[in-house]
């Protein structure tokens, strides 16, 4: 991995911050219990974040699954994006 953010709260601003890079990006409800909500191996962190938030903000009957904090991880490829978002997934069991 070429870079990872910290723990994020899930604002506009810092998803704008993010990377135009292949990576993975973690959603979750804590900043410190370590669990994950959803975890992604995608082309572009931010657009897709951005892809995220603004269904988030147009579709009301999302409201309670909206994140309070992301992380990333930027990759060189979206193939070794891939293979380590499996890892990770069976690190946070889903």
């Amino acid at each position: 991995m070429s870079q990872k953010s910290g723990i994020l709260e899930w604002n506009e601003t810092n998803i704008e911050s993010s990377p135009v890079t292949p990576g993975i990006f973690v959603l979750t409800n804590s900043p410190t219990n370590g669990t994950a909500v959803d975890l992604r191996a995608v082309v572009s962190i931010r657009d897709s974040l951005t892809a995220l938030h603004e269904n988030f903000l147009s579709d009301t009957s999302t409201a309670d699954h909206v994140p309070r904090f992301f992380y990333w991880y930027s990759t060189n490829t979206i193939e070794e994006a891939e293979e380590r978002v499996d890892r990770l997934r069976n690190l946070y069991g889903l």
